[in-house]
């Protein structure tokens, strides 16, 4: 193996709760109730998917400019007082596979925009040799699309590639794009039929970086 390839929300950054929390504020206010149960259904989907499943959820009372500008708000105000959540093993895992010559990449279903907030908040930007992010890729995951883009922009084979991913939307992009998959999981349990297709299973980031250094020459 050559490479590692990071999803983004809920691998590198415990993000996927704070979603939560605030689309149960946000919707609200926008007349829907408490929405944070929809980050379940959205997982890993690029923006302009995640309004298509919105709108399958809510129909005409779901209005987009005013959703996304109340959440660009919140996220805004948040992040002027709190750090980046960083889930615990990044910085430690991101060091080892420097140091064991691993090409790393992101594959994010979130925005340019966001990806680079979040990866410069962290300090973590210059750990990754490539940055694809949803907003460059025409097809989002469960796709695989973004992960055979990633491998690419690395100069490797997908299946030279570990993917790790935490979403089933995720997941099952880096088994179609012929990746090896890695589970870390965050907060969505894993179902039979995704299980199947996942490679090898972690509780955490750490418990990777220790499999990776045992390998180590073999």
């Amino acid at each position: 193996m050559k490479a590692v390839i990071f999803d983004m929300d809920g691998v590198l950054f415990d993000t996927e709760r704070l979603a939560i929390r605030c689309w149960d504020e946000i919707g609200d206010a926008c007349g829907l109730g408490k929405v944070g149960y929809m980050v379940f259904k959205t997982l890993g989907r690029t923006t302009p998917e995640s309004v298509r499943i919105f709108r399958e959820e809510f129909g005409n009372r779901f209005d987009n400019d005013r959703f996304q500008a109340l959440y660009r708000a919140w996220l805004q105000a948040y992040y002027s007082t709190h750090p980046v959540p960083v889930k615990e093993g990044v910085y430690s895992l991101l060091a080892t596979l420097k140091a064991l010559d691993y090409r790393t990449a992101v594959a994010s279903s979130s925005s340019r925009e966001s990806v680079l907030h979040h990866l410069n908040d962290a300090g973590i930007t210059h750990c990754f040799d490539s940055i694809i992010s949803g907003d460059m890729i025409s097809r989002s995951k469960p796709e695989p699309d973004i992960y055979l883009a990633a491998a690419h922009a690395l100069g490797e084979k997908p299946e030279d590639c570990y993917a790790v991913e935490d979403s089933r939307s995720g997941l099952w992009s880096a088994h179609r794009a012929g990746c090896r998959v890695v589970m870390v999981p965050d907060i969505w349990e894993c179902d039979s039929e995704t299980a199947r297709i996942v490679d090898v299973c972690f509780p955490t980031l750490t418990e990777f970086e220790k499999t990776l250094q045992a390998n180590q020459g073999r």
